[in-house]
């Protein structure tokens, strides 16, 4: 699925960069290449929401900047009214860049 949309940052030198979903079965398939200054550690979190809050996520291990990851999130059994997030940290829980889409 294309058309995430920028909802914090990007900031400095990080960004998410050729974010995609795959919804498969049960679970959203989150990839991104995770940019940042050179030499640098970052993580990833992918989370679904929908107005009462978060209804699953998970996160990476720490990857240096430029890797590509790729982060599986179970959906619940109706996607409607949710949204799919994923989020760059340059340590853990310092946000850089959130996107967002909304599923169908």
């Amino acid at each position: 699925m294309d058309g995430f949309e920028d909802v914090m940052g990007p900031h400095g030198e990080y960004r998410l960069s050729d974010v995609a979903l795959d919804i498969t079965g049960g679970s959203a398939r989150f990839s991104a290449k995770l940019i940042g200054p050179q030499q640098a550690n970052v993580w990833a979190r992918a989370w679904i929401s929908n107005d009462q809050g978060t209804i699953s996520e998970t996160a990476s291990q720490m990857h240096p900047a430029g890797d590509r990851v790729t982060l599986d999130v179970p959906l619940p059994a109706s996607t409607e009214g949710c949204e799919a997030y994923m989020r760059l940290e340059s340590a853990p829980l310092e946000t850089e860049h959130v996107v967002k889409l909304r599923l169908q």
